[in-house]
């Protein structure tokens, strides 16, 4: 028999917490030198996470920033044949997903976060990112 652990008074707080997040949009040169100062990765990209989980006060906690480049994103939808509203919606989930603590490194994470991912969209009535053909 599998025995569960009360839940911790930090955990508790955490669950009951109000939230806050920094979002910038960015230009492609902007996410490109954030890309490369903080991942090496010389590129434009279309959202970076950056995690923090900082209260900022008793009952409030700023999960991080998030930096989203529309021009990645116009691109990326055209070339994926996606709707540029609903593939923003999808980046900027997947950036929230990112500062909650998910992750894609395994595959195992990436099924894990993906299917997060397409039900949270379903909820809005956007279909799944991950299907081959998204229009």
């Amino acid at each position: 028999m599998l025995e569960v652990l009360p839940q911790s008074s930090i955990a508790k707080r955490e669950k009951s917490a109000k939230t806050e997040t920094c979002l910038l949009l960015a230009t492609g040169a902007e996410i490109r030198r954030l890309n490369h100062e903080f991942r090496g990765v010389d590129r434009e990209t279309n959202v970076l996470a950056f995690p923090n989980r900082a209260w900022v006060s008793e009952d409030q906690v700023a999960l991080g920033d998030l930096v989203i480049c529309p021009k990645v994103v116009r691109r990326e939808a055209g070339a994926q044949r996606k709707v540029p509203r609903e593939h923003f919606l999808h980046l900027l989930l997947h950036g929230m997903l990112h500062l909650l603590g998910f992750d894609h490194v395994t595959s195992k994470q990436a099924a894990a976060m993906e299917s997060r991912e397409i039900a949270m969209l379903k909820r809005l009535g956007i279909q799944n990112p991950y299907a081959e053909t998204a229009l």
